[in-house]
């Protein structure tokens, strides 16, 4: 069946679209977070929302992972990558839990520059893990339909 070696243009689209949109997410907080205008409660309230819409983002891209998504297409093609996949799936909660702990603190009222400076620290902890996570999605995904994304 030569169909299950030739990757789909469509699901191959989206999985590029879906990490511009994280990267695009992500470089708009970081430039929240170097701007140097002062550290007001407005200010700090606005990187809360931000960091809120994206986790929102990410919570439903991995719902979509972990339901059906194109991962689940790569072990039906390659049953091997079932551990790899559920790998990925299971550093869903930490990313998340991550973000939920950054905005938390946040909340707090602080808007001194050393917890504006730990939020930038931690955020880029965060971008980092998840950064790594996508890659191994990737990596999943392009093994999976024998595709080469230029991504990892």
């Amino acid at each position: 069946m030569p169909w299950l070696n030739r990757a789909d243009p469509v699901i191959m689209g989206h999985i590029l679209a879906e990490h511009r949109e994280l990267f695009t997410r992500l470089q708009a907080l970081r430039a929240t977070l170097a701007a140097a205008a002062p550290i007001t409660a407005e200010r700090v309230a606005s990187l809360r929302v931000g960091l809120l819409e994206l986790r929102e983002h990410l919570r439903a891209h991995f719902e979509q992972e972990e339901h059906g998504g194109f991962m689940e297409e790569s072990i039906a093609r390659i049953p091997r990558l079932a551990v790899a996949a559920a790998g990925i799936v299971r550093q869903h909660p930490t990313l998340l839990g991550e973000l939920d702990a950054l905005v938390e603190r946040l909340a707090q009222g602080d808007v001194s520059a050393a917890t504006w400076a730990r939020a930038g620290g931690e955020f880029e902890e965060f971008a980092a893990a998840l950064a790594e996570h996508e890659r191994q999605e990737t990596a999943v995904v392009q093994e999976g339909f024998n595709e080469d994304l230029g991504l990892s």
